[in-house]
C-alpha cells in the first residue's frame, strides 16, 4: 500500500535542513555560493549507440513483470531490477541473460522489495525495497539485503529506520561508484494524529555498512490536513543527488532554483546557481499528475511550476550534468542537460538522442557511463553508450565545429517558460 501524506509544520534536526532558502547552509555548512551567468555558450546533439535490446514481451524467452532500474558492474553486466516479480536479473556485455537472483520474503537473502541496487567491488550485490516520492511503499523496511557474488546471502543493513523501532522505512535511491554508497531514504513514525517523516542523505560504508548523514530533515504532518506539494518535496530524491569514484557528492539543493552543491570528500564545498525560469503547469499537466498519485486537489495541492531541476549526474571524465526541466529537448531528442566542467565552468547544453524512444521512455545512467533505456511503451529494455567522455576546452578555444553543434540563442531559457511540454506527467524523471 502507498499513501500521500500532509504536511503540519516543519522542523530540523541538527541543524541539517533542506529545502528554500536553508539548503545551501544545510547541506554541508557554510559553502561559497558561485554564481554562473548566462546560457549555455553551446548546445549538442549526442546520438547514443545502442549495443543491445532485451525482451520482456509476452512471447520472451524468460518472464518479466516490470523493469524499474538497472545497476552495472565492472565486467560490463548489466542488473535489471524486476520489481513486481522481486528479482534481478543478471546480464552479460552482450545482452544476454547469466543467472536470475533473489525472491522476495522473510528468510536470509530475501528482499523486502526491489527497487534499487548496487554491485560492491567484490561481487556483492545489495537490493533495497522502496518506491518514487512522494509515494509511500509499507512493505518496505529501509534495509540493504547483500547477496554474494554465487547469489547466497551475504547480510543485511539498515539503511533507513533506527534499530529496535518500529518506523516504516525506505530507500529513495542509491548511488554508487566504486568508493561509499549515496543513499537517499525516507522513514516515517505514527503518533496519532501526526506522521513524523525523516529524510536523509547518508553515505555508507562499502564494507561495514556504518552510516554517515550529511543531511536530515523532519518533517510533521498532520493526517487531517491537506498536503503540499512544495512543502512535501523531497530535493535529494527524483534522481536529484549522484556521487562519483573519488566520493565526491554533487546534489541539487533547492525545488525552485537553479541550486547545487559539490561535496568534496574532506566536507568541503561549493554552490553553484543559475538563473533559470521555472516551467509553468498546464491545467492537463496536473489533472495527469494528481491522477498518477491517485489522490485530488482537496487532498493534494500542486505547485503551478515544475521543479527547476531534474536529474544530477557524473559523468565519467569528471563533468557534471544537470537537467533543466524547463528547457525543452531538440526535436528528436528524449533529455537535455547542462555540462558543467570539473572546475564548474558551464561549458555547454547536451541534448540526447536514442533510436526507438518515446517520449514517454525513462535513462538509468549506469556509473561507468552507460545508459540504460526503460520505454513503457514497447516491452524491452535497451543499453546504449555515448561517444567517448572528454568535456571540451573553453569554447573561446573550441568553436562549435560539427553540423550537430549551434551557438545558444540569447534569451532561450527565459522563453521556454510557457512552452508546450511533451512530457506525460510534468514531473522529474
Amino acid at each position: 500500500m502507498r499513501g500521500i501524506f500532509c504536511i503540519l509544520g516543519l522542523g530540523v534536526l541538527g541543524g541539517v535542513a533542506w529545502g528554500g532558502e536553508l539548503a545551501a547552509v544545510g547541506f554541508a555548512g557554510e559553502w561559497p555560493v558561485v554564481a554562473v551567468e548566462g546560457d549555455a555558450p553551446q548546445e549538442v546533439v549526442i546520438v547514443g549507440d545502442r549495443r543491445w535490446t532485451f525482451d520482456c514481451g509476452d512471447d520472451a524467452e524468460l518472464l518479466v513483470g516490470r523493469i524499474v532500474s538497472a545497476v552495472g558492474d565492472g565486467d560490463g553486466r548489466v542488473y535489471l531490477l524486476d520489481g513486481p516479480l522481486g528479482r534481478v536479473i543478471i546480464l552479460d556485455d552482450a545482452g544476454q541473460v547469466e543467472r536470475v537472483v533473489g525472491r522476495v520474503g522473510e528468510g536470509p537473502g530475501e528482499f523486502h522489495g526491489v527497487w534499487r541496487a548496487v554491485v560492491f567491488d567484490d561481487g556483492r550485490l545489495g537490493v533495497a525495497g522502496g518506491c518514487a516520492s512522494p509515494g509511500f511503499d509499507f512493505s518496505a523496511d529501509g534495509t540493504l539485503v547483500l547477496l554474494d557474488e554465487v547469489g547466497d546471502p551475504a547480510g543485511r543493513w539498515l539503511l533507513s529506520a533506527e534499530a529496535g523501532g518500529a518506523p516504516v522505512g525506505m530507500v529513495r535511491d542509491l548511488r554508487h561508484a566504486g568508493g561509499p554508497v549515496l543513499a537517499v531514504t525516507h522513514r516515517g513514525e505514527l503518533s496519532p494524529p501526526d506522521w513524523m517523516n525523516i529524510f536523509e542523505l547518508s553515505l555508507v560504508d562499502p564494507a561495514t555498512g556504518e552510516r554517515s548523514v550529511l543531511a536530515r530533515t523532519i518533517l510533521t504532518e498532520n493526517l487531517r490536513a491537506r498536503s503540499v506539494e512544495r512543502e512535501l518535496f523531497e530535493v535529494f530524491a527524483h534522481g536529484r543527488c549522484d556521487i562519483d569514484a573519488d566520493g565526491r557528492v554533487a546534489a541539487a539543493l533547492e525545488r525552485d532554483r537553479w541550486s547545487v552543491g559539490i561535496r568534496e570528500p574532506d566536507g568541503s564545498g561549493v554552490v553553484i546557481r543559475r538563473s533559470l525560469v521555472p516551467r509553468l503547469r498546464t491545467a492537463a499537466e496536473k489533472a495527469a499528475i494528481l491522477a498518477d498519485l491517485r489522490v485530488t486537489e482537496d487532498h493534494y495541492l500542486l505547485a503551478d511550476h515544475d521543479p527547476v531541476v531534474g536529474r544530477v549526474r557524473w559523468r565519467p571524465d569528471g563533468c557534471l550534468w544537470v537537467e533543466p526541466l524547463s528547457i525543452e529537448p531538440r526535436p528528436g531528442c528524449l533529455a537535455c542537460f547542462d555540462e558543467l566542467a570539473p572546475d564548474g565552468t558551464l561549458r555547454r547544453r547536451v541534448h540526447l538522442q536514442f533510436d526507438q524512444a518515446s517520449l514517454a521512455a525513462d535513462l538509468v545512467f549506469l556509473a561507468d557511463g552507460r545508459l540504460i533505456l526503460l520505454d513503457p511503451s514497447r516491452p524491452a529494455v535497451s543499453l546504449y553508450r555515448l561517444p567517448p567522455p572528454s568535456c571540451p576546452p573553453p569554447p573561446s578555444m573550441s568553436p562549435p565545429s560539427h553540423e550537430d553543434a549551434w551557438p545558444s540563442r540569447p534569451g532561450s531559457d527565459e522563453a521556454q517558460r510557457n512552452r508546450s511540454d511533451k512530457r506525460p506527467s510534468g514531473a522529474p524523471r
